[in-house]
């Protein structure tokens, strides 16, 4: 099976259990949830900000699965301590996903919900018929936008999965204290 996912090193649990579940089940073309997955999407009547039909978007993401291009997962420290970011996308580094190490401390759905999001503004910035991106990087109100939509569904298609919390536990917040002391140095 073709891993779409790549990260060169080992570093936060949650998110290499993301990464193990996006690449092992829900871009599984056997699996019952990659199927969900693009039903979903073709459900959807419409996107906000989107010259693409929901039909369009999920061919496009079946075509992007089934390339031979690989997303690499890269993580970096924003210069701003308060970023809100989770991570981003730029289209210089087209197959490249930046994960915010600032921002570490989070749920496995999290997590996918933010691979799956930068991964949809990489189909569309390969893209050069239609745009389906949100526009700046708030997200107030883009909940409807392709990235949000289709991210929101992979994290919600995690937690509503099946999946043992011994394979899968929850994350535990340590401290604020501790956060703030590893903050400072």
């Amino acid at each position: 099976m073709k891993k779409m996912f790549f990260i060169e090193t080992k570093t936060n649990t949650n998110l290499d259990w993301a990464i193990n579940y996006c690449n092992d089940i829900l871009f599984n073309s056997d699996h019952q949830d990659w199927h969900d997955f693009l039903e979903a999407i073709n459900n959807k009547v419409s996107f906000d900000m989107s010259s693409a039909n929901s039909d369009y978007i999920a061919k496009k993401i079946i075509y992007f699965k089934n390339g031979s291009q690989r997303m690499n997962v890269k993580l970096y420290k924003s210069k701003n301590p308060w970023s809100r970011a989770y991570g981003y996308y730029t289209p210089s580094r087209p197959f490249d996903i930046n994960i915010n190490t600032r921002k570490m401390n989070r749920s496995v759905e999290s997590f996918v919900g933010t691979l799956v999001h930068e991964m949809v503004h990489a189909i569309d910035g390969l893209d050069m018929v239609h745009n389906y991106g949100h526009g700046d990087n708030s997200s107030a109100g883009k909940q409807d936008t392709v990235p949000y939509w289709v991210g929101n569904l992979a994290a919600r298609m995690f937690d509503d999965n099946d999946i043992s919390s011994d394979e899968y536990p929850r994350i535990v917040r340590s401290a604020w204290y501790k956060r703030l002391w590893r903050w400072i140095f």
